[in-house]
């Protein structure tokens, strides 16, 4: 699998998923979303997909190419993305892949929530790698041989993270209103927060429910699985608090993510 631009994404579970033809010389995928979800999810991925965020080097939410109303269903529209597939496959050949990988998820967390965008569903990721077939992903994309691939060091473009999925995010008012951004529920695709209760539902930053979802995926695609990532280890521990104010906030995770890097 030859690697031009890479994408990575934090999950994919919209309704339905459709391929497309090659369009605007990549091959995309449609994400359908229902009426019910669709306005607001639209509004949060075409405003990080736009300018002047779209320009900015720490936004790491996946670009939409183009949104399309469904012709004969006024309750579908769909959302165009490049291809996806999982970050670890092909799978981690060396920590600087991982070194990269932590810095663009914790850049482009910060940057979301910069935006007053709260994720919800920052858990798993993916990775767009061009030349493969987009359902039998280890073959080539007429599925007449294995699909070839660069190892990421050795890939002459860099490798791209993309966050995805805004389906459950939330969209607050803008930095100047300081009044708690809290929220009553329990949505989210990670069972183990702890403030996302069905027995005592109560109002919960979603932020920090960001941060702890974050700290799983770390924990365990990376932490459980590499025995050389332990530098890892202290700032995912300070992630994992089971008192939301007792985990860092995005940004303070950049600055502390940083000082660790500078020692690796």
């Amino acid at each position: 699998m030859v690697a031009t631009h890479s994408y990575a994404k934090t999950s994919m579970h919209f309704p339905c998923l459709v391929t497309s033809s090659t369009q605007l010389g990549r091959s995309t995928v449609n994400s359908c979303t229902s009426s019910e979800s669709s306005s607001s999810e639209a509004q949060i991925v075409n405003k990080l997909s736009k300018p002047p965020l779209s320009d900015d080097p720490s936004n790491h939410s996946v670009p939409i190419l183009e949104t399309l109303l469904d012709d004969t269903d006024p309750s579908k529209s769909y959302l165009v993305m490049p291809y996806l597939r999982l970050t670890n496959n092909p799978p981690f050949d060396i920590v600087n892949d991982i070194v990269d990988l932590t810095d663009q998820l914790f850049e482009g967390l910060a940057f979301i929530h910069a935006q007053n965008v709260a994720h919800s569903d920052d858990g798993c990721t993916y990775m767009y790698l061009k030349g493969f077939h987009p359902v039998t992903t280890d073959l080539k994309p007429d599925m007449r041989g294995d699909a070839p691939y660069h190892s990421r060091f050795t890939n002459p473009r860099p490798v791209k993270y993309k966050y995805v999925d805004f389906g459950i995010s939330l969209q607050f008012a803008s930095e100047q209103d300081h009044t708690p951004k809290l929220v009553v529920g329990t949505t989210g695709l990670d069972d183990q927060v702890p403030e996302l209760s069905d027995v005592t539902p109560s109002r919960y930053d979603p932020f920090k429910v960001d941060v702890f979802i974050l700290r799983n995926y770390f924990k365990q695609t990376m932490l459980n699985y590499y025995d050389n990532v332990a530098f890892l280890a202290p700032l995912v521990k300070s992630m994992t608090s089971r008192e939301p104010a007792d985990r860092p906030d995005a940004a303070a995770i950049v600055r502390e993510w940083q000082m660790i890097r500078e020692g690796i």
